[in-house]
């Protein structure tokens, strides 16, 4: 976004679309060993605590602040860096968030668009989730955290995007199959067994810290937050 854009806005409606599903990968020693699910978060409510983190920064920049809940279409918008046009039925439904509250500009936190697990090429995971890779010859396992998000700035008023920026942060470790968030995958993991609280209360902890790193950056690179320090 122009400096001088993000300098005239004064009241800002955030969005988070992140909070219905992780994605989970484990890239075996072979392709036979696969395995790719999606799990269920919208228990966790983390999008009340992402939307809160972007209300903070953007009151300490000065700047009123709201929030508003994501519609479908904005937990499934895909849009790449650059972009200037979105869909109509999105642009929509963006134009009624900022003017239920009188916004100059509306912010969606959405799932990225081309984000690759580090551990393994091939591995895409949007939005928030894990990647696991196994080790040949070994009971141990390259475990990756992510969150590969996608800070999309929506003039309510020319009903354009003003800014759309790429963020991703990563958590990278080698453990014990035993001692991945402290519970047993055995071999291949079962990635079905983040069904468990325990596990989804650890990888929550994970992707949010993540996130938030994400929605920091990417307000200060936008403007709208303060500088470091």
């Amino acid at each position: 976004m122009p400096a001088d854009k993000a300098a005239q806005i004064r009241k800002v409606t955030v969005i988070s679309g992140l909070g219905d599903k992780a994605h989970l990968q484990y890239a075996g020693v072979t392709v036979f060993n696969n395995q790719a699910r999606e799990l269920d978060i919208s228990s966790w409510s983390i999008d009340d605590e992402f939307t809160a983190e972007m209300k903070a920064l953007l009151v300490q920049s000065g700047r009123e602040a709201t929030a508003a809940p994501a519609t479908p279409r904005m937990r499934d918008v895909l849009i790449g860096m650059g972009a200037t046009s979105i869909s109509d039925g999105l642009a929509a439904d963006l134009v009624e968030a900022g003017r239920q509250s009188g916004a100059d500009l509306v912010l969606l936190l959405a799932k990225g668009s081309e984000s690759t697990c580090e551990l393994a090429s091939a591995v895409q995971i949007r939005g928030i989730g894990l990647c696991l890779r196994g080790v040949a010859l070994s009971d141990r396992l390259f475990a990756s955290p992510s969150s590969n998000v996608t800070l999309i700035a929506f003039d309510p008023v020319t009903r354009r995007v003003a800014g759309a920026l790429p963020l991703s942060e990563r958590g990278s470790a080698m453990m014990d199959r035993a001692g991945v968030i402290g519970m047993e995958l055995g071999f291949p993991p079962d990635i079905d067994g983040f069904d468990d609280e325990r596990a989804q209360a650890a990888l929550k902890r994970f992707t949010t810290t993540l996130t938030r790193r994400n929605i920091t950056k990417g307000l200060r690179e936008m403007g709208l937050a303060k500088p470091a320090g």
